[in-house]
C-alpha cells in the first residue's frame, strides 16, 4: 500500500532566476510556519534599496517578482527575515 507522505516546508531562499537579471527577475522562499515576512533588497553598501515583500505568510513554498529596472548594474544581495530568523543571496543586475 503507497502512502502519501506529509511534506513540510523548509525555511529557504533559492537563487534567483534569471540570474544576472535585467528588468525582473523571481525569487522563490519556502517557510515552515506562519509568520511575518520581509523580503528586501540591499545594495554593496547594505543600504536597503527595495522592499519586496512585507506581510504575513502561511507556510509554504512561494515564488515573489522582483521588477529591478530602476537600480542600478552592479551586485545586490536579497534577504528574508522570518520568524526571528535571517537568509541571504546574491544576484546580479545587468
Amino acid at each position: 500500500m503507497v502512502q502519501k507522505a506529509k511534506v513540510t516546508p523548509k525555511f529557504e531562499l533559492s537563487q534567483n532566476w534569471p540570474n544576472p537579471c535585467q528588468n525582473s527577475t523571481v525569487i522563490p522562499f519556502s517557510l515552515d510556519a506562519p509568520c511575518r515576512v520581509r523580503l528586501s533588497v540591499e545594495n554593496s553598501h547594505k543600504v536597503t534599496v527595495a522592499v519586496v515583500l512585507d506581510k504575513e505568510l502561511d507556510a509554504g513554498s512561494y515564488l515573489e517578482s522582483f521588477h529591478s529596472e530602476k537600480l542600478d548594474r552592479g551586485e545586490y544581495t536579497y534577504k528574508l527575515e522570518a520568524g526571528g530568523r535571517v537568509l541571504t543571496r546574491q544576484m546580479s543586475i545587468h
